[in-house]
């Protein structure tokens, strides 16, 4: 999910992952996964406050 910069910062991202999360609860599934940069703070901080805690580290090789 991206959220336009002109748009980010009013609660958009988190009204839309709340639906998400509820829909998910109703549908019993068994969790939710999601990727955000490690620079990516404001993200990374509304996914803790909803919840989800990182468990994983991701590897990446830039070849240019």
């Amino acid at each position: 999910m991206i959220i336009d910069p002109a748009y980010r910062g009013r609660g958009a991202a988190f009204h839309l992952l709340t639906h998400l999360i509820e829909a998910a609860r109703k549908h019993n599934l068994n969790q939710l996964e999601l990727n955000a940069l490690t620079s990516n703070h404001p993200a990374r901080k509304m996914y803790e406050k909803l919840g989800f805690t990182s468990d994983s580290i991701a590897y990446e090789l830039p070849l240019n």
